[in-house]
């Protein structure tokens, strides 16, 4: 089995390239693997027990039939008895009554039996047992050990995501937290309306940028898309000539 590199907490705490798929993966097998082998060994002792109580059964229902066949015996006899006396044949009716008696012997003993298969609990080999006990401790070990690392791993990695949540949330500040829900800044406005106090009025009259305060954004921000033919682009495209 290949052994799996083990990685402090601390470790995992100073670099987040230290937490993988793999790593989980590597303290996953080893537990998976002793789960498969506490699997096959119970189910070894398992099947012992069943074919074993599969032969009891099997003793069990021949015993049953063979108490059938002496319960028949034993009406037949008791036939025969009563026509051996009826007839005077005292020889053959004690000889009838002692068959009778030894078949009675044989059914109690059968029906004692058949009770005590009903009754009695089996046990599957020792050695079995032994290996489905031994693989069952083996599997809580790596278990124990696998639940430890993750444990380690959980909290590395939940602190590592709250690091970078903050870290994306202030990203997403600076990206877009600036816009309000035109998609502008509280600064595009600022701009419009000193530009318009110092160089008079922004003409977009026909553009084609949705709003008319969009169209003057564009305009200050130096993009002239959809506001082609307007007095505003005309007045931006002068600029940029005479410069």
């Amino acid at each position: 089995m290949k052994e799996t590199k083990t990685i402090s907490l601390e470790e995992m705490k100073k670099d987040p390239s230290t937490l993988t798929r793999e790593m989980l993966q590597d303290i996953s097998k080893p537990y998976e693997e002793a789960k498969k082998a506490f699997k096959e060994a119970s189910e070894a002792y398992k099947t012992d027990v069943e074919d074993k109580k599969e032969r009891i059964r099997n003793k069990r229902d021949q015993m049953a039939a063979t108490l059938e066949e002496l319960a028949a015996e034993s009406e037949r006899l008791a036939e025969e008895i009563t026509d051996h006396i009826a007839e005077g044949d005292d020889d053959k009716a004690e000889q009838a009554e002692m068959r009778m008696d030894e078949i009675t012997s044989e059914m109690y003993s059968l029906e004692k039996k058949i009770i005590q298969f009903q009754t009695v609990g089996v046990k599957g080999d020792s050695a079995l047992f032994k290996a489905a006990s031994d693989a069952y401790n083996d599997m809580i070990k790596i278990e124990k050990r696998a639940s430890d690392i993750a444990h380690d791993i959980f909290k590395a990695a939940e602190e590592w995501a709250k690091h970078f949540t903050d870290i994306q949330e202030k990203a997403f500040n600076i990206a877009y937290g600036r816009q309000n829900f035109t998609g502008h800044t509280k600064e595009d406005g600022i701009m419009v309306d000193i530009t318009e106090q110092h160089d008079g009025l922004i003409n977009v009259d026909g553009h084609h940028a949705g709003s008319d305060i969009n169209a003057k954004i564009r305009y200050v921000r130096g993009s002239l898309r959809g506001l082609e033919g307007t007095e505003a682009a005309a007045k931006r495209m002068e600029g940029v000539t005479n410069e």
